[in-house]
């Protein structure tokens, strides 16, 4: 199989303004893995579990509808459960090439994969139901960085439920502050999105993401980002600079 490409990529749209590019990489301009993404990572990794549902479970005013549920998986079987019911056991079709349950009613709560392998279970995954935005927080993906004034850190910024749940299908606006460092950018996958990458007042988050790139310059001052809302509660994160 040959894929163009595996991840999105300003230019070369083939939808109308304001698409900046074609969606269509496994992983979104941002570097978050998108759905599609666990389809490869399904065939492709041989080492791992791969064990992922979808679509996500927060469908407010869905409910009683029919919702199909697909799962990518490198499992021999899998059995389905919604709110702990069973939805049935499928066994892995290499003609298909994923599960599908076509006739799930949507309900809010929890949705259970369990994974088996050679009648053994060797896996769980659960999508559950998130409650309204409630709180920023930002991640990093390095706790040091060099003072060379060409080092990076990559902050993933997420709003969370009261519980501590990603919210999936949250589009919350934000404000960006940075300190000890120089901002490069920030975006969120949105591929409508053709502001300007640099604009720290007011950004929104794109199915519940965002990502803040800050460089290190020559001074050893810690970098700081602080994010900041109007109606949720903000977060900060320091990366240590040496």
């Amino acid at each position: 199989m040959f894929i163009w490409t595996g991840i999105d990529y300003l230019g070369e749209t083939s939808w109308p303004w304001p698409t900046k590019y074609s969606d269509f990489g496994a992983i979104d301009a941002c570097g978050f893995p998108k759905d599609a993404y666990y389809f490869y990572r399904s065939v492709w990794n041989e080492k791992e579990v791969t064990l992922h549902l979808l679509p996500h479970w927060s469908w407010e005013g869905r409910e009683g509808e029919v919702t199909p549920v697909w799962c990518y998986t490198n499992c021999d079987e899998v059995e389905l459960f919604l709110n702990g019911k069973s939805q049935g056991r499928k066994r892995f079709n290499d003609d298909i090439m994923h599960l599908e349950w076509k006739d799930i009613t949507y309900e809010p709560g929890v949705l259970k994969a369990v994974g088996y392998r050679n009648g053994k279970k060797i896996a769980e995954k659960e999508v559950v139901t998130a409650g309204e935005p409630a709180a920023f927080s930002i991640e990093s993906d390095v706790e040091t960085i060099r003072a060379n004034n060409r080092d990076v850190a990559h902050f993933t910024v997420r709003v969370k439920d009261e519980e501590g749940r990603t919210v999936p299908n949250a589009n919350t606006a934000f404000n960006v502050e940075v300190s000890g460092g120089r901002l490069l950018g920030i975006d969120n996958g949105d591929p409508k999105y053709v502001g300007s990458f640099m604009e720290t007042r007011q950004r929104t988050l794109f199915n519940g993401l965002a990502l803040v790139i800050v460089q290190a310059t020559g001074e050893k001052e810690d970098i700081k980002i602080n994010i900041t809302s109007d109606n949720i509660k903000g977060d900060e994160l320091k990366v240590n600079v040496r």
